[in-house]
This record gives structure tokens, sequence and C-alpha cells, in this order.
């Protein structure tokens, strides 16, 4: 008999040279040049970023711009680092202690453990709260300085600064609330013309519970009320 051939692999074998697949570059596709965005500060750390620079001019900006409603909404002290703040807070008063021209001024080691002690009593306050008390205190809001500025009159100023925030955080509850609360009738309104408009689709009339307080609906109310529900979730999905 004649010798068989052998039989041919049923998977062909692959040339070495088209095994590894190659990304080809084309000619025609330009090369994307990345896009560089600057983004601008968030408006709840602008000011700290501005006290690290030292910038007078757009420190000054911020301080136009603020309010105690505004500062409300502004980051906590306790959310920043801790030395990052105390210096922000001692640039701040040695700034406003050079505003002064005072015989008994302070020195460095007595603005250092004044705004310690800040940090310590008001951690749930905003640098922009001090700020602003002490832009407050430069326009002599808080009276006079006698030939002298030590810890007892910057604290002095702060308490006076924190009673007028008090009076502006208590008009912002009642203005969220008051928000809140027509919010809620306008949605309460929207549900009840939903619904009214589901009861129409079904040419049937809206569900009154009867007079006797005693009574409850029967199953064919209740089946027309979850329907009309149902049919109002489908109107507003629209």
């Amino acid at each position: 008999m004649p010798a068989q051939e052998p039989s041919a692999p049923l998977i062909s074998p692959t040339p070495s040279n088209e095994s590894t697949p190659c990304i080809r570059k084309t000619e025609d596709a330009p090369a994307q040049t990345p896009v560089l965005t600057t983004q601008k500060p968030q408006k709840h750390n602008e000011l700290m970023l501005a006290v690290k620079k030292q910038d007078l001019s757009a420190i000054c900006d911020i301080e136009v711009s603020l309010t105690p409603t505004l500062a409300l909404k502004r980051q906590h002290l306790s959310r920043y680092e801790r030395k990052d703040a105390r210096k922000a807070l001692t640039f701040m008063l040695m700034r406003t202690a050079n505003y002064f021209n005072l015989g008994k001024t302070m020195n460095a080691g007595q603005v250092f453990e004044v705004c310690d002690l800040i940090l310590e009593e008001y951690p749930h306050e905003s640098l922009e709260d001090f700020a602003l008390c002490f832009r407050y205190a430069r326009k002599g809001r808080y009276g006079k300085l006698y030939d002298r500025l030590d810890g007892g009159v910057i604290f002095g100023w702060v308490h006076e600064y924190m009673e007028e925030k008090s009076i502006a955080r208590e008009a912002e509850t009642r203005k969220r609330r008051k928000e809140q609360e027509r919010e809620m009738e306008e949605r309460t309104t929207l549900e009840n013309n939903l619904i009214r408009k589901a009861y129409e689709r079904l040419g049937t009339k809206p569900y009154q519970p009867k007079q006797n307080a005693n009574s409850t609906p029967t199953d064919e109310e209740d089946y027309r009320r979850f329907k009309a529900s149902y049919f109002a979730g489908k109107i507003s999905a629209k």
C-alpha cells in the first residue's frame, strides 16, 4: 500500500510576523493637543489662597464682598490644617494691628497666642468671619481704641461680631424654612393636579371620605384611588 500523506492540521500556523498585532500611525489623524484649563479657586477657600500669597489686592476685594450671611456658607476653620489656619489668622491680625498707630500694641508672640485661642474657641466659624470682624474693627465699628490693643480688645470685637452673625444666622434659617414650605406647597399642588387629571382620564370623581369618622372606604373606592394614583405617576413620568 502506498504511504498516506499526513493530513493537514485543522488550524494552520500563523506566520510569526502576524502573530503580534501592531498599531499603525495614520498621518491623516493629527495628534490631539491637551487643553490646559485654569480653574478658579472655589469660594470656600479663595480667601485662604489669597492670604497664603499675601495678595492684599485680592484680600481687599474678597473682604468688600463679604457679609455675615455669606460667611455662614464658607469653610470652617476646623476643616483647614491647624498650622495653615493659624498662619492665616496671624497675618490678618498683624495687618489689623499695624493699621492702628498705637503706643501699646501687640508683639508677634501675643498675636500668635490670640490666634491660637481663636482656633480653640471658634473652630466652627470661618476664616471669612474673622476677616470681616477685623475689617469692621478697622472701620471703627466696635468703638475707639484708647492707645492699646491686646487680646481682651480683640475678643471684645469677636464677641460683638458673633452677636451680629447670630442675627444673620436666624434670618437665614427663617428664609430657608420659608423656601422649604413653599417647595412643599408647590409639590402638593402639582401632585393634586396630577391626581385630578388621572381621575378625569378614568371618568370618575375623586374619592371623598364619608362624613362618618368611623366609616372606612370600600374595596372599590380603594381600588379607584389606587388606580388614580397609578395614572398620576404615569403622567408625571412623561
